[in-house]
């Protein structure tokens, strides 16, 4: 892969994985204040959801740009 467009790649990718961030940061999950916070049931299914939620969002940030990268080392022929 050419330097320029590994550049290119990584300047896109920290952008793409910024706005990840700020979407996460955006729609954290939270606790109603009308439930009880001291139910393991309550707290079981706040800790499960929060889980998921960081899964995805870590997926949605890394996935992308890996297959991006994988493509473009692909098609420029690697580290030739």
């Amino acid at each position: 892969m050419s330097k320029t467009a590994f550049l290119i790649w990584l300047l896109l990718s920290v952008l793409w994985i910024g706005a990840c961030v700020a979407y996460a940061l955006a729609n954290w999950p939270h606790m109603p204040l009308d439930i009880s916070h001291t139910d393991q049931g309550t707290l079981d299914a706040y800790n499960q959801a929060l889980t998921f939620f960081v899964l995805k969002v870590a997926a949605a940030a890394i996935l992308p740009t890996a297959i991006v990268f994988g493509i473009l080392r692909g098609m420029t022929g690697g580290s030739r």
